[in-house]
Parts: structure tokens; sequence; C-alpha cells
């Protein structure tokens, strides 16, 4: 395993993380038609990447990421289930009306504590795939010697 993946993805990342504060001010700005817009692009970029990691797991030949792409999709497909409620109204406390912004605004603070906990994740695989690497490291220097 070559540890330079990771200097990739954190940059994916960073880009990503780049493209999320941008858009959450873009929202504060309160222009309507510019925030339709960029749901608009967001659900499509949303599909096109939904589509090239189906395509990436489908080559890969690792039974263990197909089981967490698996995974990833079936929670993305009950993520958009729940926001679909949220945004018909659903999960309202007593009788609030339909366009009643609370339980969407809770639903992205919860989707925001999610994304913090994935990259907590995705830190601790990473350090577990270095030590494994450098534990073999260091197995094949003692069978050298």
């Amino acid at each position: 395993m070559d540890q330079g993946i990771f200097s990739v993805k954190l940059y994916e990342m960073e880009q990503q993380y780049g493209k999320l504060q941008s858009r959450i001010q873009l929202c504060q700005g309160r222009d309507h038609d510019r925030i339709r817009e960029e749901i608009r692009q967001m659900e499509d970029e949303e599909a096109q990447t939904a589509l090239l990691l189906r395509k990436r797991i489908k080559g890969s030949g690792f039974p263990a990421a197909a089981r967490l792409a698996g995974a990833l999709f079936t929670y993305e497909e009950s993520v958009k289930e729940i926001l679909q409620e949220t945004e018909n109204g659903d999960f309202s406390r007593g009788q609030r009306k339909k366009q009643d912004p609370e339980p969407a605004i809770l639903y992205a603070e919860y989707a925001a504590d999610f994304a913090t906990q994935s990259m907590n994740h995705a830190l601790l695989a990473a350090l577990k795939a270095v030590e494994k690497q450098l534990a073999c490291e260091e197995e094949r220097r003692k069978e050298d010697e």
C-alpha cells in the first residue's frame, strides 16, 4: 500500500470542504434563486459521484470494499428518504406548518455531525492501515537481517 494515496484523499476532502464552506456562505446570503440553482447542481454532482463510486467498487475486486460501498449506498438511500420526509413537513413537533424550517435545520445539523463522525472514522481507518504497513515493513526488515 502506498501512503501517498492518503495525501490524494486528503486533497480531495479539502476541495470538498472548500465547496461546503462557500455553499454554506451562499445559503446564508439568502439569494433564493441562487440557492435553488446550488441545490440542483449539488444533486447532479451527487448523482455523478455515486455513479463513479459504483464503477470504482465494481473494478476493485475487494469484497470488503463492495460491502462498505453497499453500506454507504444503503445509508444514502435512507438519508434521502428522511430528507424527503423532512421537506414534506414530517418530523415536526406538534402542529407545525409544512413550510416550517425547523425540521430541515435540525436535519442539516445532524448531517454535519454525521459527517464529522465519518471523517473521524476515515482517520482511524487510515491510521490502522499505516500501522499495518509499518508492522509489515518491520517484519520484512527482521527477516532480511
